[in-house]
């Protein structure tokens, strides 16, 4: 049984208060638990520093941290994962090497003068593994990493244990890195790889159709593009993710409508819905 709990569902800037109550503030991070194996976590957004303070210190720390991507909003939590940041703790972190590697890369985001530290002055044991398009395993888990299409390196996840899968693509968008139209329709292979048949898929959803004809090379998508990715992989429950730092609570619960629109004209069938900072689900074992 995989155990899910989300701590962070914005992009691009965390914005906890009162209007962001009931879909959170927190930019991207979710945790997975597997009886008998370390911790796994999708990105490291403000959302991490919750985990660390729900985890607290725990001896002989051991985790996996898988980045999407090195922008900053996926990255800011990073030095405030205290859990980690031990002279005993074992951290393995995998992402896109982009052009310097991982860690070189991490650095440029968390490191003077933005930041007073870089990962070389966080305590304990950090090994870093860049991955592109690769299957390996975590112990009993299995995950598979595809290159995404957004701005720079990025990777969608997808996690298999025990006949149960979850599926990780924070961040895409069809017309990211400046394509075209003809790109809107269409849903990559390697996509389709990540998504095929998974339990649950949490997938950006940050633009209205209206933002999106404007801002389409950010690299972001629409509700109706995320149903459309959901319905080329035959997903059971689909999660918008990835939600707009300018978008309050209603305006989220707006998008959800968006998509379960999309979905009667893509004829999907599965459940569509918009992820909410503290969601706790399990798959597999009776989730």
């Amino acid at each position: 049984m995989i155990s899910v709990k989300i701590w962070g569902t914005r992009g691009s800037l965390p914005v906890p208060g009162p209007h962001t109550v009931r879909y959170g503030g927190n930019t991207s991070c979710v945790s997975l638990q597997v009886e008998g194996e370390p911790l796994t976590i999708l990105d490291a957004g403000t959302g991490i520093a919750a985990l660390a303070r729900s985890l607290g210190r725990v001896q002989n720390f051991k985790c996996n941290l898988l980045l999407g991507h090195l922008h900053w909003d996926h990255l800011i939590g990073l030095p405030f994962f205290f859990t980690a940041d031990a002279d005993d703790a074992h951290i393995q972190i995998y992402g896109p090497r982009g052009d310097q590697g991982l860690r070189r890369g991490i650095d440029t985001v968390m490191g003077p003068p933005g930041f007073p530290i870089n990962s070389t002055e966080l305590a304990g044991w950090w090994q870093f593994h860049d991955v592109t398009d690769d299957e390996f395993e975590l112990g009993s888990l299995k995950v598979m990493s595809r290159q995404i299409r957004h701005r720079g390196p990025t990777l969608g996840f997808r996690i298999e244990h025990d006949g149960s899968t979850l599926a990780y693509i924070s961040d895409h968008g069809p017309g990211a890195e400046n394509r075209g139209p003809e790109a809107d329709d269409l849903v990559p292979e390697g996509v389709v790889d990540l998504v095929r048949d998974a339990d649950v898929l949490l997938h950006d959803a940050q633009h209205t159709p209206e933002q999106y004809e404007r801002f389409r090379h950010f690299g972001h998508c629409t509700p109706g593009y995320a149903v459309k990715v959901a319905a080329a992989g035959n997903v059971k429950e689909l999660l918008l993710f990835h939600h707009d730092p300018g978008r309050d609570d209603d305006a989220v619960g707006m998008m959800e409508e968006l998509g379960r629109d999309a979905a009667k004209v893509e004829g999907f069938e599965g459940i569509v819905r918009a992820a909410m900072e503290g969601d706790t689900f399990n798959l597999g074992g009776g989730g």
